[in-house]
């Protein structure tokens, strides 16, 4: 069965959405398609951009949360028939945020931008778990941290798989600084 692996940044310098839909043309018409994920996340668009990709494509994504699959990595993963969690990953989910320059106005517009990408980002994630808008929009403001068991229970991923034992990827403090991220839970970091 044909693998794409997403470890790394979506966007930017790492994992594009033109590549992944190259990835996906070159592979041709399958009927299955396993799509690996480790992934801090990264550009939202582009994360937007892979997950409607994925959706599109008429063979049935099996996505296999490896590691992490934190911020918009967390939405590609919702484009799966079947979202498997391994039992020692991670999955992150929180508003969506940018670094912004310029005047009040053009700050104005851009929290208009995130409040409309948040909006579409929590409806993704209801329409995936049956879980209500409020509910799923708390988990985000919250930037809420699932093991696989409380990702299954939110309805998050589909099954838990064995997973290996965890190398240190990342540091809570490199994950918080490089990345971000308010809320990484202890647990975490003892893993890593």
């Amino acid at each position: 069965m044909p693998e794409i692996y997403l470890y790394g940044a979506i966007g930017y310098d790492g994992i594009t959405a033109a590549q992944v839909v190259k990835d996906l043309n070159a592979l041709g018409k399958k009927k299955d398609i396993i799509v690996r994920i480790d992934s801090p996340g990264g550009n939202v668009f582009d994360g937007l951009n892979i997950h409607n990709s994925l959706v599109r494509n008429t063979a049935n994504i099996l996505v296999h949360i490896d590691a992490l699959a934190a911020s918009i990595a967390s939405i590609i993963a919702m484009a799966g028939v079947e979202i498997h969690m391994a039992d020692n990953a991670m999955m992150m989910i929180h508003e969506p945020a940018c670094g912004v320059f310029g005047t009040a106005d053009e700050l104005t517009k851009m929290a208009g931008t995130l409040r409309k990408a948040r909006e579409n980002l929590v409806g993704i994630y209801a329409r995936r778990t049956g879980n209500q808008d409020t509910k799923v929009a708390g988990w985000m403001r919250d930037e809420t941290w699932f093991t696989a068991n409380e990702a299954l229970k939110a309805g998050m991923v589909t099954n838990i798989t064995p997973g290996q034992k965890m190398v240190a990827l990342a540091s809570r403090d490199e994950l918080i600084k490089r990345h971000g991220y308010h809320n990484v839970p202890a647990r975490l970091a003892q893993a890593a």
